[in-house]
């Protein structure tokens, strides 16, 4: 699954786009986490989801084998979409926490 993550209000952007999944987070969590399970369940590892729900911010939906990377998508400074890989100089891992990671900021900048 590719996640596009946003925080805040979802926009418009991907609501009308064929393959694309738009979550929001107002559903409820329980809701957020069931649909999420069926997505992963029922599609292509390339489905596209679009959501400001936190859960899906984990390496358990969008965790590439083949890439050894999280599948992960938030905007930079200039609201463009960068994978989460080239927000960070930390070496990704399948066991880490991306949710906590990016409470904490260890998203907000582009490496140097």
């Amino acid at each position: 699954m590719i996640v596009y993550f946003e925080d805040g209000v979802l926009s418009d952007e991907f609501r009308d786009t064929n393959g694309v999944f738009t979550l929001d987070a107002g559903m409820g969590y329980s809701y957020c986490r069931i649909t999420l399970r069926l997505i992963e369940r029922e599609y292509n590892p390339d489905i596209k989801v679009y959501t400001n729900s936190l859960d899906a911010f984990s390496n358990f939906w969008c965790w590439d084998e083949e890439k050894k990377m999280p599948m992960i998508y938030i905007r930079d400074k200039d609201r463009n979409w960068k994978l989460i890989s080239e927000m960070t100089d930390r070496e990704l891992h399948r066991a880490h926490n991306l949710a906590r990671m990016y409470e904490n900021g260890v998203f907000c900048h582009v490496p140097q």
